[in-house]
């Protein structure tokens, strides 16, 4: 008998980068969960408040956090967690790859300028993406060991 382990797979970056794209084709060709964090926010209103200078809402990142561990808990299949909030919500011993997808800063403009973000978060988005902020973020979450940079 061949004994199987189920992998906890993480896709992070900036938003525009195309992590859902990604992780949903990465999902299907693995027949695995997918497992949208930004959606489970909003349907499970998991949303602290807002964020006026920023103009973004605030996740319950501890809330999120649980609701992740019990869809892992129940789940038999390989899962794919999408978003920008997965380094905060899953445990580094659960997790067996964090994938940092990277986009070019001018491309990532263009397309956060298309989806209609406001021009301080294009800036705010495009500075994150220079200056490496998920990857720094998912390396000291879990190490250099499980992180593959795309």
């Amino acid at each position: 008998m061949v004994v199987r382990f189920r992998h906890i797979i993480i896709l992070t970056g900036t938003p525009g980068v195309g992590k859902t794209c990604v992780s949903k084709r990465l999902a299907e060709k693995l027949k695995a969960s997918h497992v949208d964090l930004n959606k489970i926010v909003k349907d499970e209103d998991m949303i602290l408040g807002i964020d006026d200078e920023r103009k973004t809402s605030i996740a319950d990142l501890d809330s999120l956090s649980k609701r992740v561990n019990e869809i892992i808990e129940s789940s038999t299949q390989d899962i794919i967690l999408d978003g920008h909030y997965a380094i905060d919500t899953v445990s580094p011993d659960l997790v067996s790859h964090v994938f940092v997808l990277r986009r070019d800063p001018c491309d990532l403009k263009r397309i956060l300028e298309e989806r209609g973000y406001e021009k301080t978060k294009v800036m705010e988005n495009g500075l994150a993406e220079l200056l490496d902020i998920c990857l720094f973020d998912a390396v000291d979450a879990y190490g250099v060991g499980k992180i593959h940079e795309i």
